[in-house]
């Protein structure tokens, strides 16, 4: 359910990426013997591994931080975001709901810090 509103998106940035690798590439991968097969393993889908990794970071972060539809639409299996807004506001211990932060804050932040290097590469920055 959470995912449905991120699809278009995700289809959008994915296939304006392989809209942009250049035919001729892939012409001379086959001029120099590669079949179809190899072309697309070698020649177009490293070239559209960025783009592919940002639209799927993109679509996770979004899915994973979607409090607002799940606080509307969910009583009776709410998501961890939404376990954490209701602790916030109904805990006298402000430990809790800090540590519902940090639970929710560190799968997003590995996530970005394993997939930066894609995300620069996307950008044409040089990755470090």
């Amino acid at each position: 359910m959470y995912s449905v509103p991120n699809i278009a998106l995700t289809a959008w940035i994915t296939s304006s990426i392989f809209k942009g690798i250049s035919v001729e590439l892939e012409e001379a991968a086959m001029v120099f013997g590669a079949t179809r097969l190899r072309t697309l393993l070698t020649i177009t889908f490293p070239l559209a591994f960025p783009a592919i990794v940002a639209s799927s970071l993109y679509a996770f972060l979004a899915a994973w931080n979607d409090s607002i539809s799940a606080l509307i639409m969910t009583n009776d299996n709410p998501t961890l975001a939404l376990l954490v807004y209701r602790t916030v506001g109904s805990s006298t211990i402000p430990n809790l709901p800090a540590a519902g932060a940090v639970v929710l804050l560190i799968p997003s932040l590995i996530f970005t810090f394993i997939i930066k290097n894609y995300i620069n590469q996307l950008w044409g920055k040089v990755a470090l």
